[in-house]
């Protein structure tokens, strides 16, 4: 009783269905591109302001990088590789649309 929950700030959620057509464009062109199945998580742990599109239009988030990009840290940091590749993958989507 002398514990008191307060509201958590930070932004709504955001989802897109899994069943989205676009879903099954952006998995395609990862299979073209990386030659290999695409990995689908339909959730992610992170935050951003997604919410503000996701009720006008499918918003779906495709990263790159690797485990040591040190993602959020002072030394973020991704490869020139995967940059290139990444940049294949949004090429590929843009195409099959």
């Amino acid at each position: 009783p002398d514990i008191t929950i307060l509201d958590p700030k930070g932004y709504p959620p955001a989802r897109t269905p899994i069943d989205n057509p676009m879903i099954k464009i952006i998995s395609e062109a990862g299979k073209n591109v990386y030659k290999k199945d695409f990995v689908i998580h339909p959730l992610m742990a992170a935050s951003g302001p997604m919410y503000l599109f996701s009720e006008k239009m499918p918003c779906i988030s495709i990263g790159v990088g690797n485990a040591n990009s040190n993602i959020h840290s002072p030394n973020e940091s991704i490869k020139l590789k995967d940059f290139l590749i990444g940049t294949k993958h949004i090429a590929n989507i843009i195409k099959l649309l």
